[in-house]
C-alpha cells in the first residue's frame, strides 16, 4: 500500500517473496572492490528447483543476479507482478572477486548436496530436535543436526562437521 505494507492477502506463513528493495541490497552488496573475498549465501529455502520446494515470488530474479555475480556478467532483470514490481540493471563485469564458495539452506530438514549452475548447494536438517514422528521420514538421527561448517580455500573444500547427524560431509568448489 501507500505506507510499503502488503495488503494482508499477501501475508502469512506460506507466501513469501524478494523485493526491489532486498534485490538492489544483494546486487549492492555483490558489488566487491577488493580481491581475494569469497561469498556464501544463506538463507532459509533455496530459491530455484526441487530443492525450493514453495517458490517465493522473485525467486528466479535472485538467482539470475546470484549467477550473474558468479559468471562476471551484466544485465537487467525485471518482475511487473504487483506487489512485488522490480527491476534492477546489475553490474559485477569490473568486481575484483566473483568467486562463490556455496548455498547454505535449509526449510527441507534433509541433508543434501547438488550442484545448481555451477553453485554447490548445500542444505541442513539443521535444529530438527528428536521428535516422536520426525517429518521428511528423515532415516538417520535425529538429535540435533547442528552443522559446523569448514572451508578450506586452498584445498577448495568445505568440510562440514555434524552434531546430532551420522556423517561428515565434504564438498569441493
Amino acid at each position: 500500500d501507500d505506507e510499503g505494507l502488503l495488503i494482508r492477502e499477501y501475508c502469512g506463513q506460506w507466501n513469501s517473496g524478494v523485493n526491489e528493495k532486498q534485490l538492489l541490497w544483494l546486487q549492492d552488496a555483490l558489488t566487491i572492490n577488493k580481491s581475494g573475498w569469497a561469498v556464501i549465501f544463506m538463507s532459509h529455502d533455496f530459491p530455484i528447483n526441487e530443492y525450493g520446494e514453495e517458490p517465493f515470488r522473485n525467486n528466479n530474479l535472485l538467482w539470475d543476479i546470484i549467477k550473474a555475480y558468479k559468471n562476471s556478467e551484466k544485465g537487467t532483470i525485471k518482475s511487473t507482478e504487483k506487489y512485488y514490481e522490480a527491476e534492477i540493471s546489475y553490474d559485477f563485469t569490473n568486481n575484483k572477486s566473483n568467486e562463490v564458495i556455496a548455498y547454505l539452506f535449509g526449510h527441507i530438514h534433509k541433508d543434501i548436496e547438488f550442484m545448481q549452475d555451477g553453485i554447490n548447494a548445500i542444505s541442513t536438517k539443521n535444529l530438527l530436535g528428536a521428535v516422536e514422528k520426525p517429518w521428511d521420514n528423515i532415516d538417520d538421527e535425529t538429535d540435533g543436526g547442528w552443522d559446523c561448517i569448514l572451508v578450506d580455500r586452498k584445498k577448495r573444500t568445505i568440510e562440514t562437521i555434524r552434531c546430532g547427524a551420522s556423517k561428515r560431509r565434504t564438498i569441493h568448489f
